[in-house]
């Protein structure tokens, strides 16, 4: 059994699931690999992907509608991930920041960097939001482009207090070699807190989180895969 942090199954609000269909059969998919429980995460990236809390509430309630009306029994949960951008602070002073859940009693932010780099006044950011008590994880490390250049610069954001969230198909090898190398050494430290599909469709990036699981039984062992997809994930939605 599976618990899945980031997924973009909400439908037409990002470069996730496009339509109702396409998003039905992504939740289909998830709970056909032994997914229980799945949070949408859809982007919150200004001037990219505009969305707010009522917009997520509402493509959220859509979707929550269609699958009572389907035999498909998967918890759905939702929350953003949120692009590194100067509205971070405004949002958190509004209240308007969507969290996952909780780690060690403070709201836990799904922090997503640019692309191609660990922009200079990240470190500020991160500090201020943890001074003001809440915890920052930051979405697929091993994914930026700037962090293969520099992994350096992964230990400055563990020593900041952040978590690491992986993408499954980085152990897969299907974000090319240098993301599938710094998601292994990561695990071999273990300083992955969360493993999840970050999925966007059904046929490239997509809710089966299986594959990965095996993968992570082959590299490290069996109770570590199920720390990473089931109980550190249930620690943080308070599910028991």
């Amino acid at each position: 059994m599976f618990i899945d942090l980031h997924s973009h199954i909400l439908p037409g609000i990002d470069d996730g699931a496009q339509n109702l269909q396409q998003a039905i059969e992504m939740v289909s998919m998830a709970q056909a690999n032994g997914t229980k429980v799945m949070v949408a995460t859809p982007h919150m990236h200004p001037g990219t992907y505009n969305n707010t809390p009522a917009t997520i509430e509402a493509a959220f309630n859509t979707l929550q509608i269609a699958l009572s009306q389907r035999d498909i029994d998967v918890e759905l949960r939702s929350a953003a991930e949120v692009h590194l951008c100067p509205e971070v602070m405004q949002w958190a002073m509004q209240e308007k920041l969507p969290f996952i859940g909780e780690y060690q009693q403070k709201p836990l932010l799904l922090l997503e960097l640019p692309h191609g780099s660990v922009p200079q006044g990240t470190s500020t950011l991160i500090r201020w939001l943890q001074k003001n008590s809440i915890q920052v994880m930051i979405a697929h490390p091993e994914r930026n482009h700037g962090i293969w250049k520099n992994p350096y610069q992964l230990s400055q954001l563990i020593k900041l207090g952040c978590l690491f969230q992986v993408t499954a198909d980085s152990f897969l090898g299907k974000f090319r070699q240098q993301a599938q190398s710094i998601a292994e050494s990561l695990l071999k430290a273990g300083s992955i807190h969360i493993l999840a599909s970050d999925a966007h469709d059904i046929e490239k990036r997509t809710t089966n989180l299986n594959p990965a699981f095996e993968r992570i039984k082959h590299l490290s062992n069996e109770e570590h895969a199920k720390r990473l997809l089931w109980d550190n994930p249930a620690q943080i939605l308070g599910i028991s």
